[in-house]
């Protein structure tokens, strides 16, 4: 289950496209799970998979008392996924106990849905600031892009490529350098969740950007938590993942017109990025066959992270 990317905690889509009852279905890592409203309206998610012959539950109905209904044969399931009833069978309530649904852990943060790609955990998700607070104060959009998540991953903690891909963008400063020998430093530093690297160009201005395990990305592009964007690169299958950008609003700010400006400004470059991402085939490479140099710190340090937790688990 979740082999992508085991035992992690991701978005997965905005709160936004969870509007009403459900149920949802939302492909992550290669697997499935249903999302829908129990009786306390909170979201639950389940395995989205009958136990009884393997049906869609995401393909069946929310009833009025909250429990969720296999389209095939009519099984109820509670948001713990406890088999509630069993039409046309006289099942007491310890044979149900053998027919339950799979249970995965969710939580509603930051204007997304987040969930657990395992069984159980008592650490939630880590938080920086500028993903705390308020969840409807958030912008959230997403586009899905033919790609590996690694990949993905790869290119928005690499700083190097602004000279050349977003040359005509935000990367023109940093273009003349490349083309007049400037020179770039990179310094990483290890956290409890991650690394930050921190960037120096000897032609124009530093930068720094955050990576959390296992594939957020924060750009600081200013000191205050609304200046800085959060992208998520989250896995669908081998061949999708869907880009999630989250930035917190800042106070007094309306949600429509705040999409409006950061759409303006950043499909542009993400479409930069889009082009050069999904031209590529496959997962990042584990196994040297992809050569480095010194500019390629952070995406080195990704590499072997990747290889030891999700590689060397699965």
């Amino acid at each position: 289950m979740f082999d992508m990317l085991p035992n992690q905690w991701t978005p997965t889509v905005p709160l936004i496209e969870l509007a009403g009852d459900g149920p949802f279905r939302i492909a992550i890592a290669g697997d499935a799970v249903v999302a829908f409203r129990g009786p306390n309206g909170q979201i639950a998610t389940l395995i989205d998979r009958c136990p009884h012959r393997s049906a869609r539950l995401s393909n069946g109905t929310v009833q009025p008392d909250g429990l969720l209904r296999c389209p095939y044969h009519g099984w109820r399931f509670d948001d713990r996924g406890d088999c509630k009833q069993v039409p046309l069978n006289d099942l007491g309530e310890e044979q149900r106990q053998r027919l339950c649904v799979t249970r995965v852990p969710s939580i509603e943060l930051a204007g997304c849905l987040w969930i657990y790609t395992g069984l159980n955990t008592d650490t939630p998700p880590h938080l920086p600031a500028s993903l705390d607070g308020d969840p409807t104060q958030f912008h959230v959009a997403t586009e899905t892009w033919q790609t590996h998540w690694t990949r993905a991953v790869e290119n928005f903690i690499d700083f190097s490529h602004l000279a050349y891909v977003h040359e005509k963008t935000i990367g023109g400063f940093m273009h003349h350098g490349a083309e007049n020998d400037a020179v770039v430093s990179s310094r990483i530093d290890a956290t409890d969740w991650g690394f930050i690297n921190t960037h120096s160009f000897s032609e124009g201005p530093g930068f720094r950007l955050d990576w959390y395990r296992p594939n957020r990305t924060t750009l600081h592009f200013g000191p205050t938590d609304e200046s800085k964007l959060n992208i998520f690169s989250v896995p669908i299958s081998d061949e999708l993942t869907r880009v999630m950008t989250c930035r917190k609003l800042p106070e007094g700010a309306e949600l429509s017109e705040w999409r409006k400006a950061h759409e303006a400004a950043g499909n542009p470059v993400l479409g930069e990025d889009r082009m050069i991402v999904e031209a590529q085939t496959g997962a990042v490479r584990t196994d040297g066959s992809e050569v480095s140099v010194p500019t390629d710190g952070p995406t080195v340090a990704f590499r072997r992270w990747y290889r030891e937790a999700v590689l060397d688990v699965a």
